[in-house]
Formats: C-alpha cells, structure tokens, sequence
C-alpha cells in the first residue's frame, strides 16, 4: 500500500480592509504625534518672552537648546 499525503488547506487571501488596517492605524498614531508636536512648540514659544536674556542667561540659554531641539525633531 502507498503513503498518501491529504492536503486540505485552502488559500484565505487578506482582504483589502485587514490590509488596510495597520496603515490607518499608523497613520492616526503619526497625525496625533505631529498634533502633539505642534501643542508643544507652540506652547514653548510663549516663554520665549517671559525670559530676560541678560539677567537670566542661564536660563535662557537652557531655553534656547530646547527649543532647538524640539524645532529639529518636529521638522
């Protein structure tokens, strides 16, 4: 008697929605974190007038790395 190999696997394509899904789902999580950046930024500029760069050096300097920081990283 011979040795039989029963196949009964049936090919289940993806269709176009459960392809689509991990795109949108990045796509939401990018637009939040460019929504987030922004707050940020914006956020960021209101102190830029709140310090006195002569007498508080220090601090704005420390002001002025973060906000080039954040411009590079948001751009």
């Amino acid at each position: 008697m011979g040795n039989y190999i029963v196949n009964n696997s049936k090919f289940n394509p993806f269709s176009y929605s459960e392809l689509l899904q991990p795109v949108a789902m990045a796509d939401t999580a990018h637009k939040e974190l460019e929504a987030s950046m922004g707050d940020l930024s914006t956020n960021a500029g209101k102190w830029s007038g709140l310090i006195n760069p002569t007498t508080e050096s220090d601090v704005y300097n420390t002001y002025q790395n973060y906000n080039q920081d954040l411009s590079n990283s948001a751009g």
